[in-house]
């Protein structure tokens, strides 16, 4: 226990030590522990490329006898040598050999620059603290965002159950909305039935009764007609008296009305009532024109002293009457406007888009073409058919909407928001980042777009297609596809590379080729679990 406690104290203080008292490993200038092995001075060196072997006291000679460079580690003699930093306490490094003895200090321990061993400062502690306290910030800000990746997968994982159940519940009202929309439909096909009974029936009374009328109007004109041919008035139409109406003649086109013509339609010299009625009329009745003038209408105009002896009492009497069409019209403007609102909301498409008829619904006091309203029995099954449209209606409405809130939660469901659903945080908002022309905006599981910062219309970089990092963190990047195409080109897209931060934020914009985009976001959901001893190390 108290060896490990020594241990212990020993790691925390070494970074105290001053680069210059850490232990240095015996090997030729320029090499790193790792190509140690491979320079050894009891054996004679041989190129990395096997090009040639060498005695070892030519290695590091300031000349370049390897085509690879590998027998100058710690000179600048070959152009493509490597010159290896050790850099005591921090991050070693490689350089070009072409920068040894340059006169400028690459390697923080100053090893670069060894023909002047002043010339250059060891500054690797200090980096070392500086990568200290940076490391320590990043860790302590992976460790908040790491705090509120967890609230956000807590959040996520209690929507998603929250969606289930709900899925769920929807999906039993869908099941009594079934049931109840197969109930309405019989009962209103049953009453349509009726229904259309009824009005058929109606229509085949009131069609009877307009063709009685037509009837007897027929005969009214055919008798008027008879009479007034019938000049002598001795109950006998005779061809003389049929010539006296020309527009009767069947051949126009010589103006000659001739008694030939006339004995064709009378069939007889003359005809009585009955035969007129029964063989003549019908051939006649579409070009016979009445000769008797219509009785000429009698106006009274009154006299100027009753004019001005109306009372008050009825010239008001008149302006009212002069006012109500103008407030009948007005109404009836106001119902039509109604009528158009109703026929708006019954309108509906079906599941394709396609246009859907709504169920029919018959005013109240509907009539039939005849213009005849209906009988009582007839109204009362036409309110009760429409009810039951307006029921059954009203349940595919319901059951519509339910089918579309069950298809939006499935759709969210399947949404990859991460293996403890943290990212589901992000959906349904909008981030900005504003450069100097344009304003960029990503709506993560939506779009990315672009659009000119002073205002204008909106460009479509790409929409939601999938997670698209490497195999072991296929969360550190998004792909957004299918954009708006560029002019001669490809369609638009962005990839989106996730990094850790205190908050949702777009941190840059970059299109590295034609039409494909680049953004970098971060938000506490790219956050992982510190590891307290992630400290940066050294070769020593």
């Amino acid at each position: 226990m108290i060896c490990k406690y020594l241990f212990l104290t020993f790691i925390l203080h070494i970074d105290l030590y001053d680069a210059s008292q850490m232990v240095q490993v015996d090997r030729p200038r320029g090499v790193s522990l790792t190509k140690k092995v491979l320079y050894d001075p009891a054996k004679e060196f041989t190129c990395f490329d096997g090009s040639q072997t060498i005695q070892f006291q030519f290695v590091n000679d300031d000349y370049c006898d390897c085509n690879d460079g590998s027998d100058e580690p710690g000179t600048s003699a070959c152009p493509n040598g490597s010159f290896h930093c050790t850099n005591a306490g921090y991050r070693p490094q490689n350089i070009p050999s072409s920068r040894v003895n340059d006169g400028i200090c690459d390697c923080c321990d100053g090893t670069d620059e060894w023909k002047t061993p002043t010339a250059c400062a060891n500054t690797c502690m200090e980096l070392r603290r500086a990568a200290l306290e940076e490391n320590k910030k990043k860790m302590e800000e992976s460790s908040k965002g790491f705090a509120l990746r967890q609230e956000y997968a807590k959040t996520g994982q209690a929507k998603k159950l929250e969606r289930q159940e709900k899925v769920k519940e929807l999906q039993q009202e869908l099941a009594q909305i079934q049931l109840l929309e197969d109930t309405l439909k019989t009962e209103k096909e049953a009453i349509e039935i009726q229904e259309t009974a009824a009005i058929d029936e109606h229509k085949r009374i009131a069609e009877e009764k307009q063709q009685k009328i037509a009837h007897e109007e027929n005969l009214r004109k055919g008798a008027e007609a008879f009479s007034e041919m019938d000049v002598d008035k001795d109950g006998s139409l005779t061809i003389p008296e049929l010539l006296s109406h020309p527009e009767l003649d069947p051949d126009t086109s010589d103006g000659i009305f001739t008694e030939e013509e006339a004995l064709t339609i009378l069939q007889a010299g003359s005809v009585d009532m009955a035969v007129f009625m029964d063989t003549v009329w019908g051939a006649i009745n579409e070009t016979f024109r009445t000769n008797i003038p219509p009785p000429m209408e009698e106006q009274e105009t009154p006299a100027e002293d009753q004019i001005q002896d109306g009372s008050e009492q009825e010239r008001e009497a008149d302006r009212e009457l002069l006012e109500e069409p103008e407030e009948e019209d007005q109404d009836q403007d106001e119902e039509d406007e109604d009528s158009d609102e109703e026929y708006d909301d019954e309108h509906e498409y079906d599941e394709d888009g396609e246009y859907r008829e709504p169920p029919v619904l018959r005013k109240e006091t509907d009539t039939s073409n005849s213009g005849e309203p209906y009988d009582e029995i007839t109204q009362n099954l036409v309110n009760q058919a429409n009810e039951a449209r307006s029921k059954f209606q009203e349940a595919q409405t319901k059951k519509k909407n339910l089918e579309n809130e069950v298809e939006s939660l499935n759709k969210a469901l399947e949404l990859d928001f991460g293996p403890d659903e943290g990212y589901q945080a992000l959906q349904f908002q909008c981030f900005e980042l504003l450069t100097m022309e344009y304003k960029y905006k990503l709506c993560p599981y939506d779009k990315a777009t672009q659009s000119p910062k002073n205002g204008g219309s909106e460009t479509v970089l790409g929409r939601w297609g999938s997670w698209s990092g490497p195999p072991e963190n296929i969360y550190a990047k998004m792909m957004y596809e299918n954009g708006i195409t560029c002019w001669n080109g490809p369609a638009r897209s962005t990839e989106v590379v996730i990094r850790c931060g205190m908050e949702h934020k777009l941190l840059s914009v970059d299109e590295p080729s034609r039409c494909a985009y680049k953004y970098e976001f971060a938000t506490p959901c790219a956050c992982t679990q510190v590891d307290p001893n992630a400290l940066p190390r050294d070769e020593l």
